[in-house]
């Protein structure tokens, strides 16, 4: 079986992202886990997907 990570664009209305940031430990030991979702925001994601014609509502 051969997964595509592509799509079609020309069945989508829009090119819109939500991105909803959770922070959650979920009872992990180590320290930090739940900055992951502000780590990646300030990595550039929005900005990443801005790029690739995307619009991002955060």
């Amino acid at each position: 079986m051969e997964i595509n990570g592509s799509c079609d664009w020309k069945f989508f209305d829009k090119r819109e992202i939500g991105i909803t940031c959770a922070a959650f430990s979920g009872g992990q030991p180590r320290p930090g886990v739940d900055l992951g979702p502000d780590y990646v925001l300030k990595a550039g994601l929005t900005q990443q997907l801005n790029e690739m014609n995307f619009n991002t509502i955060l």
